[in-house]
């Protein structure tokens, strides 16, 4: 029996109190970018200004490469160091992949959020004038025709700008042999080099460090979804020439002019006002 006043308003507040359903743990979907230490404005700009899906954490995870030509070893670390996050209060449902030389639309994250794929990413070209869509059919089988405002299945896509479930990367963890890197982290992605196939035994480069994950993936049965319309595009920016690619449709953008895609191969014009 409460003997004071305040004790007796404990006694109420306690009996009072909510006693609902106690809330779902978290679910953290973060941007990660593996970086020399230096971003353009432009990049900065789409970060800053992505919309999350809602009721979503956020996360923005930078991570630099101090020794240089490490990239496979920051994507390694930021993949541990994301699962490493998980906690029964909290779950990382998927990692936003944007390279810091990719200039995103604000909306990048909920379009590929909304086909709930394994595997789903935007795309970019090649920096250059003739640069190609960072699209591929298989190793060493070229690159894929840019199909704006179309949807497709491929084996290799534009790692910089994807979205990949965490369950991908622990399945990878749990059921292929992949090896450690040099921090000891998973070889989920492996620095370009040379190597002899175990069954051909023809020499072969492994391409950059995103060609072993995209086989791997394949391996379990993934496959990434593409997304070539408005809102998972996105510009190869050189920070160098302070241009991005493709530079046609670039210029285009920047003149705050609606972006065209000239008819080609049987498809008709396609233009993103």
């Amino acid at each position: 029996m409460a003997e004071t006043y305040e004790d007796l308003v404990r006694e109420h507040v306690e009996k009072s109190r909510p006693r609902g359903v106690p809330a779902a743990p978290a679910r953290i979907i973060p941007v990660l970018t593996p970086t020399l230490g230096v971003a353009s404005f432009w990049y900065f700009t789409g970060i800053m200004d992505l919309i999350w899906p809602m009721n979503t954490s956020k996360a923005v995870i930078p991570m630099p490469d101090r020794v240089g030509g490490e990239i496979a070893e920051m994507r390694n670390r930021l993949v541990s160091m994301c699962l490493a996050l998980e906690t029964e209060r909290q779950t990382v449902h998927s990692l936003f992949w944007v390279d810091d030389d990719v200039i995103i639309n604000r909306a990048c994250l909920l379009k590929l959020a909304s086909h709930d794929r394994d595997i789903a990413s935007g795309v970019y070209f090649a920096k250059g004038d003739l640069g190609e869509p960072l699209i591929f059919g298989g190793p060493c089988s070229g690159t894929l025709p840019f199909r704006p405002d179309e949807t497709f299945e491929a084996w290799g896509w534009a790692q910089g700008l994807s979205l990949v479930k965490t369950e991908v990367y622990k399945r990878m963890r749990d059921e292929l042999d992949l090896g450690k890197d040099r921090y000891g982290c998973p070889l989920w992605y492996e620095p370009s080099d040379f190597r002899v196939d175990k069954e051909t035994g023809a020499v072969c480069v492994n391409g950059t460090e995103d060609f072993p994950f995209f086989q791997k993936a394949n391996d379990l049965g993934y496959k990434c979804l593409v997304d070539c319309t408005q809102h998972a595009f996105g510009f190869h920016y050189d920070a160098l020439r302070q241009v991005g690619y493709p530079r046609a449709q670039w210029e285009q953008h920047v003149r705050r002019e609606p972006v065209v895609w000239p008819a080609q191969g049987g498809r008709k014009e396609v233009v993103w006002s």
